[in-house]
């Protein structure tokens, strides 16, 4: 009956959803989620200023409850280092914007994951597994790679992306110039 959040901060407000009122926490790492009975819950979170993730590798079992992101509001994330690595349950229903310097294995292995929120991509230097061993399928040609420098493996082992939205990707990446959005 308890999840650790893959995230850490300097300040968050935490609905559990469970009726128990709002949890807040600050300076908080490895911060952990109890609840009196298991369940499906649909946690509500609410933070200031820069957020850095906690590698989900020291989660245990936690991977696997995680089973949707529905909405990514104003969250920045100073990087995202296997922020959501290994949740093979989860499916993404946003279309917010999610603001990240890094993506490294933020993705790796999410099997359910076909559809990404738009990542806002600018500042990213390393988008390194991302997508390794996701169910991926989106014209991610709308990412600004100018300032990339390590796109390995970016998309490894993906059989699911469609020609059609590979190659959007690819000419949207192309189409890139200065300034540009695609």
């Amino acid at each position: 009956n308890q999840f650790q959040l893959p995230i850490s901060s300097a300040y968050l407000e935490i609905d559990k959803g469970d009726g128990s009122g709002v949890e807040y926490h600050t300076n908080g790492n490895n911060i952990i989620i109890t609840y009196s009975v298991g369940g499906v819950y649909k946690l509500k979170i609410k933070g200031a200023g820069q957020f850095s993730t906690t590698p989900n590798n020291y989660r245990g079992d936690d991977d696997l409850k995680i089973v949707g992101l529905n909405n990514i509001g104003g969250f920045v994330f100073e990087a995202s280092f296997q922020t959501f690595r290994n949740c093979s349950n989860m499916t993404i229903n946003t279309f917010d914007n999610l603001y990240l310097s890094s993506f490294s294995l933020c993705f790796m292995n999410c099997t359910s994951l076909i559809t990404p929120p738009k990542m806002m991509s600018s500042a990213a230097t390393t988008l390194s597994q991302t997508f390794q061993l996701t169910s991926l399928n989106a014209d991610l040609g709308y990412m600004d790679l100018r300032r990339c420098t390590n796109m390995a493996n970016f998309a490894l082992s993906v059989t699911t992306w469609s020609t059609a939205n590979y190659n959007a990707s690819l000419m949207g990446w192309l189409r890139m110039e200065a300034g540009d959005t695609a």
